[in-house]
């Protein structure tokens, strides 16, 4: 791992510009940058995507880190497009409780395997509450 990290751009309402930063020379998303963007720990991230720091280091492009990555980017693209820019979208799946999941923030969610749940909690948003 080199010292050397390029600095993380601002990415308004351009969610494909964030998905180009992310991936690595391979193809697949780097843990390293998704932390940078997500502002999350390397620790945390792996506890996240319930993986071990030395898959996390060694195989980034295992099937299990790369799922977590994957969910969590198909959880902050819906949310891109309620909250007009993909910061927004990484602050609220980061620390927005979502009163319907106990509190949880979509973060939470997407690292116990409820991505869906999510995703048609913010689709139910984006079409209005039917009251």
């Amino acid at each position: 791992m080199s010292g050397h990290t390029e600095p993380v751009p601002v990415f308004g309402q351009d969610f494909e510009q964030l998905q180009a930063f992310l991936l690595d020379e391979d193809g697949a998303i780097s843990p390293m940058r998704f932390a940078r963007v997500f502002s999350l720990d390397l620790p945390t991230l792996a506890s996240a995507a319930h993986i071990s720091m030395e898959k996390l280091s060694e195989t980034p492009s295992d099937e299990s880190v790369q799922r977590y990555l994957r969910e969590s980017l198909q959880i902050t693209s819906a949310a891109t497009a309620i909250a007009q820019s993909v910061e927004r979208a990484l602050l609220w799946f980061k620390d927005a409780p979502l009163t319907p999941f106990d509190d949880k923030t979509g973060h939470e969610l997407a690292a116990e395997g409820r991505t869906r749940d999510v995703l048609r909690y913010i689709s139910s948003l984006q079409e209005g509450f039917a009251g």
